[in-house]
């Protein structure tokens, strides 16, 4: 599962969490802010919190250029699956 983001265990720690939320909210133009979207969208899925997920990938959906484009377009994809089945759940 990948939760480390430059050494750091994001599920261990919700500081460096914080602060990668903050840095794709708030500098949303940069390419800092591209892989912070992508490695806490990365860290949600991976968590099974599928709706925080899709939003942080979602900034990244349409941005054919990003290194980790297919990766987003994959998780993207699994993540509408699984959106499905819970909604399915409830009916």
């Amino acid at each position: 599962m990948p939760n480390k983001f430059a050494g750091y265990d994001l599920s261990e720690n919700p500081q460096a969490l914080a602060i990668l939320e903050a840095l794709s909210n708030n500098f949303s133009e940069t390419v800092y802010s591209d892989y912070a979207s992508f490695r806490v969208g990365e860290f949600y899925f991976y968590t099974k919190k599928y709706d925080k997920a899709r939003q942080y990938l979602d900034k990244l959906a349409n941005k054919t250029d990003f290194i980790f484009a297919n990766k987003v377009s994959d998780h993207l994809k699994r993540l509408k699956g699984e959106l499905s089945k819970d909604s399915q759940q409830f009916q």
